[in-house]
């Protein structure tokens, strides 16, 4: 997987906020997930972006040549999947029968324009061993109100 470029975490969030004039401390170190993943010694497996769509046009950053991209991609999409009414994307408030020409639109790009145009990202992280086992979980032992949680004993072979 291509991705182009990693931004903080919280990017999209802190954007909407900006955006809406809103106050928020983002005093955030920069994440690099993947770098992270690699660092601790596994895999990451796959990475994806999702809620590709603010409600509101307020909560859109305008002027940014960095998201200029995304919003020309997504424009063009939810025109050709919804109609012309889409065309005054991202300067629209989307309600709840939008919701399938958004999933649409979201299900027909590829997981790089997925993770480069949505406002969160996830990570999937293969925490096994080449033996199969975890090493995050292994010889995990924890004390609760219920009582202690061990790991479950490998099965047998």
């Amino acid at each position: 997987m291509s991705v182009r470029s990693f931004r903080p975490v919280f990017f999209g969030f802190l954007q909407a906020v900006t955006a809406a004039d809103a106050v928020y401390d983002h005093d955030h170190e920069h994440i690099d997930v993947p770098a992270l993943v690699q660092a601790a010694g596994f895999r990451l497996a796959h990475a994806d972006g999702a809620h590709l769509f603010y409600s509101t046009p307020e909560l859109y950053t305008p002027g940014d040549p960095e998201l200029d991209w995304p919003y020309r991609m997504l424009r063009e999409r939810l025109v050709e999947r919804g109609g012309v009414r889409y065309a005054a994307f991202p300067h629209l408030t989307f309600g709840v029968g939008d919701i399938p020409v958004l999933r649409e639109v979201e299900e027909s790009l590829t997981v790089d324009q997925r993770y480069n145009a949505a406002i969160l990202r996830w990570y999937l992280v293969d925490v096994r061993s080449p033996s199969g086992t975890s090493p995050v979980t292994s010889g995990l032992s924890v004390s609760t109100e219920l009582g202690d949680i061990a790991p479950a004993s490998e099965p047998e072979t």
